[in-house]
């Protein structure tokens, strides 16, 4: 099989050859591996090796990308305008910094944090349409499907909750779901504008997947409480995703932590792939009995407790373990929960990827 076959059986919940793996590393991280594994053994762990996606999603503008640097540590939003030596602002005016080890960032400045319902019209929302935007043609994207890969859009930030947040400042936006809702919703409905504009570039590109990723819980709860998140969030989802049906089959919803008491909404949604499943918080097994036929289970490698802390034993057992609960009859990919951290051992590492080779081909014995 070549890895569209394998991506297309697999999301049609039958069992393909063998498991994709998707591994995420932190720029900390790949720095270690580099200096200890030199970069001619980095090819064993190239995603062209493990996965076979191509993606195709917006970037900056040509003109924003003429005054910006990219920094890596910066992790999500590396691509800004330096303002001083640890500090960038993005195009949406939202400036992060590094913290103390400078291998991550956090929001330091949020622009919309003192805005109202009325000034939030005098804002520059993010043009979906500017020059630029949109880098990959319709006939790479068909090149890349002919040359056997699976190609995957994105929206290249956050979605709802997370992006407006990083606009509006964390503490401020959660007072504003209470006591502020005509704000929220005017401001949803703006972010909503930008993302469907994304969306139908993707839907022209013609991708195989969309992914979307907003990060709404913790490990034992709900950052936003699931009646809020109906009030406010899932509308502007219903309305992204009927943008992307029926052109693109396959949708994919991330979120950190413990996202269970809205599961059933994001099938109701039309999302049919379900990433990391955290199992410091979830269950990949559970998961698997309720929803493996509805839901494609993506990711299911714990990177805060075994990959980091465990023995070569241990990280072997847990893929082990979550292939034998997640794999049988398709609808799995193995992957980690969030980025393999810089304190995780090389020999953790290399466990993961021959325990992946050893037991991550069908039939699942």
């Amino acid at each position: 099989m070549n890895w569209r076959e394998r991506f297309l059986t697999l999301l049609e919940h039958e069992e393909p050859d063998r498991i994709p793996f998707d591994v995420w590393c932190s720029p900390a991280f790949l720095v270690k591996l580099r200096n200890q594994l030199g970069e001619e053994k980095l090819v064993n762990f190239s995603r062209d090796l493990w996965l076979g996606i191509r993606g195709a999603g917006p970037t900056v503008p040509e003109e924003f990308a003429r005054k910006c640097v990219v920094h890596e540590p910066f992790v999500h939003y590396g691509t800004g305008i330096r303002v001083d030596q640890d500090t960038i602002e993005d195009e949406w005016g939202i400036r992060r910094r590094l913290t103390a080890t400078r291998t991550e960032s956090r929001v330091v400045y949020s622009p919309l944090k003192d805005a109202d319902a009325e000034s939030l019209d005098n804002y520059l929302f993010s043009d979906p349409n500017a020059p630029g935007r949109l880098r990959m043609t319709k006939d790479e994207v068909e090149k890349f499907k002919e040359e056997g890969y699976w190609v995957v859009g994105g929206f290249g930030i956050d979605t709802f909750w997370c992006q407006a947040w990083y606009l509006r400042g964390f503490k401020q936006l959660t007072i504003d779901l209470y006591a502020n809702p005509e704000f929220v919703e005017k401001l949803m409905g703006k972010l909503l504008g930008y993302y469907e504009g994304i969306g139908k570039h993707l839907v022209e590109l013609g991708v195989d997947q969309v992914n979307m990723a907003d990060d709404v819980a913790t490990q034992t709860e709900m950052i936003v409480s699931p009646r809020l998140w109906r009030k406010y969030i899932k509308p502007c989802y219903q309305k992204l995703t009927n943008i992307l049906r029926p052109k693109v089959k396959y949708i994919k919803y991330h979120s950190d932590g413990d996202i269970r008491l809205i599961i059933p909404d994001l099938i109701e949604m039309d999302v049919n792939i379900l990433n990391p499943i955290q199992p410091d918080c979830i269950d990949p097994a559970e998961l698997k009995s309720l929803y493996g036929d509805r839901l494609t289970l993506w990711g299911g490698l714990s990177v805060q407790d075994t990959l980091p802390h465990g023995t070569v034993n241990d990280v072997e057992k847990e893929v082990k373990r979550t292939i034998e609960s997640c794999a049988p009859g398709g609808g799995f990919v193995l992957g980690t929960s969030n980025n393999v951290t810089q304190d995780t051992p090389i020999e953790n590492f290399l466990a993961m990827y021959e325990a992946a080779e050893k037991y991550g081909r069908y039939p699942i014995r």
